[in-house]
């Protein structure tokens, strides 16, 4: 019974960790979306969808 409580711990914590990283990816990505488009020359930028979208 033990064993099987450690199972379960052992998954809840990487679902916990599973669940935690892709919105620090998503945030990473789009932190400096607009920044980014302004160097280009575009008027502004903005996070869609975890994708950085330009406006001229």
């Amino acid at each position: 019974m033990k064993t099987f409580f450690m199972a379960i711990l052992i998954l809840l914590a990487l679902a916990v960790i599973l669940e935690t990283f892709p919105g620090n990816m998503v945030a990473a990505s789009c932190g400096d979306c607009n920044k980014k488009c302004r160097a280009k020359g575009d008027r502004s930028g903005k996070c869609i969808n975890s994708k950085c979208k330009c406006y001229p």
